[in-house]
C-alpha cells in the first residue's frame, strides 16, 4: 500500500517522543500543519524550501537581501565554510544563517517557530590534469 508523505508524517510524529529534538524534512514535509505539530510537541525543525512555496521563498529571499543590504551583524548572522577534496574534485560548501524578524514578514508567511533562514551554497570543481603528448 502506497501512502502519501503529507498524511504519513503527522501520523509518525504523533507516535514519536520528539521533545527537545530537531526534526528535518525534505520539501514534501514543508507544510504549515506539520510544523504546528512539531512545535506543539516542543521540538524544532529544519525544512527544505522549494519552488512550490514560491510566496514564502520570495519573502525569505527578500528578507535575506534586506539583511545583506543593511549589513549582516554578529547578532543576526553566522556562517561556516568547508572545503573537501576527493574523487578528482574539490567541493566548497558554505552554510549561512540569518535570524528572521517576524514583524517584517507578511502575516501569510509567518510560520510557527520560524527563527532563521539557512542558505547552503555548494560549488564543485572538477580537477583537470594536463595531457602530455609523447
Amino acid at each position: 500500500m502506497k501512502t502519501n508523505e503529507i498524511t504519513a508524517i503527522p501520523e509518525l510524529l504523533a507516535m514519536l517522543d520528539i521533545e527537545n529534538s530537531i526534526i528535518t524534512l525534505d520539501a514534501m514535509g514543508c507544510q504549515k500543519e506539520i510544523v504546528k505539530l512539531i512545535v506543539k510537541q516542543k521540538a524544532d525543525y529544519i525544512l527544505a524550501l522549494k519552488g512550490h512555496h514560491s510566496g514564502l521563498q520570495g519573502e525569505l529571499e527578500a528578507w535575506w537581501h534586506k539583511c545583506q543590504r543593511e549589513g549582516f551583524t554578529a547578532d543576526n548572522f553566522d556562517e561556516h565554510t568547508t572545503i573537501d577534496s576527493g574523487h578528482g574534485r574539490i567541493e566548497t560548501r558554505r552554510c549561512q544563517q540569518v535570524l528572521v524578524n517576524k514583524s517584517w514578514l507578511n502575516n501569510k508567511y509567518q510560520w510557527v517557530g520560524l527563527k532563521s533562514i539557512i542558505k547552503v551554497t555548494s560549488i564543485r570543481r572538477q580537477l583537470t590534469w594536463p595531457v602530455r603528448d609523447n
